[in-house]
């Protein structure tokens, strides 16, 4: 592992290797022989040109995917103490739950969360595989929730999940699992800021209305703090004041900016936090966790009834059939509730389970507050080192923000969605940077391709995050993709 990340430069970030590459790298080499570990790390250096490397410092893509050595050391002790197979509710479970109840503790009390999502208030809290993962325990949660307390009779195949056009892939894909009905809650943007996504009360109470018109259970509502695409901010002060009128339950997603809310200029960030009924926020993209390590706090302190809960009537799933359909480890549900067991254990599947409270354990008392605090800072820093060399680039425009938040958008200036898509292709064509491109429904009068207010615009994202990036690597990727520039406006001439 050492040897890996002191030549990790040396790869190309990303691989396109052909269909089979590995396969063929990997042929007859498992025989009767046992291997040295020489041996083995030879085998696995010749897959690494094979892969993409989320460790890289040229790897600005979808999000930050951190492991350092400080998480790896966590993941090493949590395989030798054997901790994966501890889910009998026995004293050795309930010191699980309790280091699990004491890391959210400190992640709470980092990012200043309000009282009411401390577990000694009633709340719960937990440490989940990914962020999709607790979409899909809110939504069994708020189902149930719906069920349990105002609908003693069946209501199946008229519950309602709701969404905006800027929620991630896996809010869909857990509301739908769920087996609620898929709403859309469009939203008309009034100005150019890309960060910024404004809903008002009255068009999603309207919304609601619609739906109870029609005979329909309004139940869920998933908002975002942070935008996988852009990082763009809805208004939960706002969404709430809907859903607590027609009690639908409201979860938050900031998987990547919700743990900027450490850094006091951005504390904002989690503004009206408390407002929601459940919260997520990633350990594993910029405060380096590992991959896997999805925070989520609950408030209800009825929350493992509602995840046990089960009408044979309404053909409810419970969060055991959804972890086995999902293939997902375990769906663990932490409290300090003295009664029956600490640890919910009626909501597990059987298999082992991966402590994640161990690994967060290690790697936060490695880096201690002021590290991570520094670490975020220095994110910021850069992203904004990355937007300043663009701005003073005239071939190039940043997409229009109303924060400096560490995802940098810009386009080719004066060119078409499609065109900014084969320069997009250009800069990734010898693998030398890993950047992606997304779009957004914004206003845009200078998008050749329309004369209409609102059209969808394609940027390239620049997401710092990573903790090897340092600022050469920043000044790096911004020549590779001047070069790319020249070489594209260059053949267009």
């Amino acid at each position: 592992m050492t040897h890996y990340y002191e030549n990790l430069e040396k790869f190309p970030v990303k691989a396109d290797p052909p269909k089979g590459a590995l396969k063929g790298v990997l042929k007859d080499i498992f025989t009767a022989k046992p291997r040295s570990s020489t041996e083995l790390f030879k085998e696995f250096e010749k897959c690494l040109p094979l892969t993409t490397h989320w460790q890289h410092p040229l790897y600005f893509s979808f999000f930050p995917g951190n492991s350092p050595p400080s998480a790896i050391y966590g993941d090493m002790a949590n395989t030798a103490m054997n901790e994966g197979f501890n889910l009998t509710p026995d004293v050795t479970e309930k010191r699980n739950v309790e280091v699990e109840l004491k890391v959210m503790d400190w992640v709470a009390d980092l990012l200043d969360l309000p009282e009411c999502y401390f577990p000694k208030n009633g709340a719960h809290a937990l440490i989940a595989n990914t962020a999709g993962h607790t979409f899909l325990l809110a939504s069994l949660a708020a189902k149930n929730k719906i069920q349990m307390e105002h609908y003693p009779n069946s209501i199946v195949n008229k519950q309602v999940g709701y969404m905006t056009p800027i929620s991630n892939l896996a809010v869909e894909r857990s509301i739908k699992f769920s087996n609620l009905k898929l709403h859309h809650i469009e939203c008309e943007r009034e100005d150019h800021l890309v960060d910024e996504f404004p809903l008002k009360a009255e068009s999603i109470e309207r919304e609601f209305q619609k739906d109870i018109d029609n005979g329909l259970v309004p139940t869920i509502f998933i908002t975002s703090l942070g935008s996988t695409a852009s990082l763009s901010i809805e208004n939960v002060k706002e969404i709430s004041k809907a859903c607590q009128k027609y009690g639908v339950w409201l979860h938050v997603d900031s998987a990547q900016l919700g743990v900027y809310a450490a850094l006091p200029e951005l504390r904002f960030v989690l503004d009206d936090i408390e407002l929601a009924d459940s919260f997520t926020t990633n350990g594993h993209k910029s405060l380096g966790c590992g991959m896997g390590t999805s925070f989520m706090w609950i408030k209800h302190q009825d929350y493992p009834k509602y995840m046990s809960y089960n009408s044979e009537s309404g053909g409810n799933i419970t969060a055991s059939s959804a972890a086995s359909a999902t293939n997902s480890d375990e769906l663990p549900i932490s409290s300090t509730q003295p009664s029956p067991e600490p640890y919910r254990s009626d909501v597990f599947i059987t298999g082992p389970s991966k402590n994640r409270a161990i690994r967060t354990m290690i790697h936060l008392l490695s880096l201690g507050k002021k590290e991570i605090k520094d670490h975020l800072t220095t994110t910021l820093v850069l992203a904004d080192y990355f937007r300043e060399l663009m701005a003073a680039d005239e071939r190039f425009e940043l997409m229009e923000t109303k924060n400096k938040f560490p995802l940098v958008m810009f386009r080719l200036k004066g060119f078409t969605n499609d065109e900014n898509h084969d320069f997009l292709n250009l800069v990734m064509k010898d693998n030398k940077i890993f950047v992606v491109s997304s779009s957004i429904q914004t206003t845009y009068s200078d998008d050749k391709e329309s004369d209409d207010q609102d059209s969808e615009v394609m940027f390239i994202r620049l997401n710092v995050g990573t903790l090897t990036h340092e600022k050469k690597h920043i000044l790096q990727a911004f020549t590779h993709i001047q070069d790319c520039a020249a070489e594209y406006l260059g053949d267009k001439q």
